[in-house]
């Protein structure tokens, strides 16, 4: 058995499943600390490598900022290839990527859910490329405004604005 992070787990050819944070570990090689546990129940420490080649993430403050657009970010071992639905993404010297897409949350308003979806190819310096998408939900709703109207011109220090939201 394998004791990591406070849980044990049964090695099954040699390997075990554990639950991690996605901010647990870094891009590249991170050393961690595990205890073998021998059947007869004695405890050996280890320290073993997880390697993690490159992290993907869809950014969505821009939205908070009032942008129509989101973030796509890589993170990824110095040296890699990233391609982002087809196009190159150009990474900088520490292996860091950022593709700015437009999104049209108009057209989302009516199902109250935006969908932004990426495909990848990750090819890592050593290793075997890294196929995937990434899909991030985005809440969507929308303002009608019943009065004033489009176009309202006041010298007026207040206007009362009536309308409908959905819940």
């Amino acid at each position: 058995r394998i004791r990591f992070g406070g849980q044990e787990k049964p090695l099954e050819a040699g390997r075990a499943r554990f639950a991690l944070a996605a901010d647990s570990l870094r891009v590249g090689d991170n050393t961690v600390l595990v205890d073998i546990v021998e059947p007869d129940g004695d405890v050996e420490p280890q320290r073993i490598t997880l390697g993690l080649d490159y992290r993907l993430m869809v950014d969505t403050a821009p939205l908070a900022a009032g942008k129509s657009s989101v973030d796509v970010v890589v993170i990824a071992r110095p040296g890699s290839h990233v391609v982002l639905d087809g196009a190159k993404l150009d990474l900088d010297p520490q292996g860091r990527g950022v593709r700015t897409d437009a999104i049209d949350l108009a057209e989302a308003s009516a199902v109250g859910t935006y969908e932004h979806v990426v495909r990848y190819r990750v090819q890592p310096p050593s290793g075997e490329p890294v196929l995937g998408e990434e899909r991030t939900k985005i809440a969507v709703t929308s303002l009608h405004i019943d009065r004033p109207g489009n176009a309202l011109v006041t010298d007026r220090d207040a206007v009362e604005i009536a309308g409908a939201v959905a819940k």
